[in-house]
């Protein structure tokens, strides 16, 4: 027996019952760090943002880690000859961000009016990433409930393997959302990081 036959020929009929989804926003919250110095965060950056623009040593950065965890429960019937009709009976979704670490360079000692002009755009940068995940959140639960609506009961002789099937739908369906969002975040973040918006930030501050 396949895998996953060809459900024109399945012996397994739809129960009719919706799943459950229980979808959750987790934003994160942000951990400070003043424990790197500016050639540090420049290494960094490149490590893993790539290349900072020539002439520019970052002061402040934010990294971020973002992630949809989710798990399955199966409603499933043996049939006569040992194999399984299988469909989705509920899903647990949530999506969230796995860290949010801000750098602030530590030649900026705490309290200094550098300190807190760097954190106050590192700030913005985290308000970025949670209004974006918001943003994109409904779009994403839509996705899950409307994959659900069209999935059918598979039919087959390894339960673990029908499973393994639903979760990989669902996630082939989501993933260009993602790919979407962190266009979109990152775009939104880099309308921060010109030079004008430097300068002028930096004008609150007596020297830096």
């Amino acid at each position: 027996m396949s895998a996953y036959p060809v459900q024109a020929s399945s012996p397994c009929e739809p129960s009719g019952i919706r799943p459950y989804v229980d979808f959750t926003v987790d934003p994160g919250q942000p951990r400070y760090h003043t424990n790197k110095n500016k050639g540090q965060l420049t290494k960094l950056q490149r490590q893993t943002m790539g290349q900072p623009s020539a002439g520019w040593l970052p002061i402040g950065l934010t990294l971020t880690e973002r992630g949809l965890q989710f798990g399955l429960t199966m409603r499933q019937q043996q049939l006569s000859d040992h194999s399984y009709c299988s469909e989705v009976a509920s899903v647990q979704a949530s999506l969230l961000y796995h860290r949010i670490d801000v750098y602030i360079a530590r030649e900026y000692p705490r309290g200094s009016c550098q300190y807190n002009s760097i954190v106050d755009h590192e700030r913005r940068h985290v308000g970025i990433y949670h209004d974006t995940l918001a943003e994109f959140a409904p779009r994403i639960e839509n996705t899950f409930y409307d994959v659900l609506g069209k999935m059918k009961p598979v039919h087959n002789n390894d339960p673990e393997r029908a499973l393994q099937h639903y979760m990989e739908k669902l996630e082939r369906a989501t993933a260009p959302l993602f790919d979407e969002l962190d266009r979109v975040a990152s775009s939104r973040n880099a309308s921060m990081d010109t030079p004008e918006n430097y300068r002028k930030e930096q004008q609150y501050c007596l020297s830096w």
